[in-house]
């Protein structure tokens, strides 16, 4: 141990919320994410909360597991926040408290009100 102690950027902080948005929506634990990249949950916990980074390897890994890019997790990471929080309100309401089907009908209403 370097004996460094780690002060989490906005971006972890950001990164490990889109995480867990992702891992919540499709109704996982952080056990079954953990057991997918063979650590332990609490390291899932740190990665969530920003308290550790996460690695290239482990971002690819996250990434695959959920059948997402790497672009779709740092993308939701580095969206700034203060910028655009009614963004940022919908899209964490959508994925956490819809189910599959009801974000499915909201896609469809945005896309329809996007051409309007």
């Amino acid at each position: 141990m370097t004996g460094r102690k780690y002060n989490a950027s906005e971006f972890d902080i950001n990164l490990g919320h889109a995480i867990s948005v992702q891992r919540n929506m499709r109704g996982l634990s952080q056990r079954d994410l953990a057991q997918h990249l063979g650590i332990t949950f609490q390291q899932v916990q740190k990665y969530e909360c920003g308290t550790n980074r996460v690695g290239a390897r482990t971002l690819y890994q996250i990434a695959e597991f959920f059948e997402i890019s790497v672009d779709t997790l740092v993308g939701r990471a580095t969206c700034k926040s203060n910028e655009e929080p009614t963004i940022k309100q919908t899209m964490d309401l959508m994925y956490t408290k819809m189910d599959a089907s009801e974000r499915k009908l909201m896609l469809r209403m945005a896309k329809y009100i996007a051409k309007a």
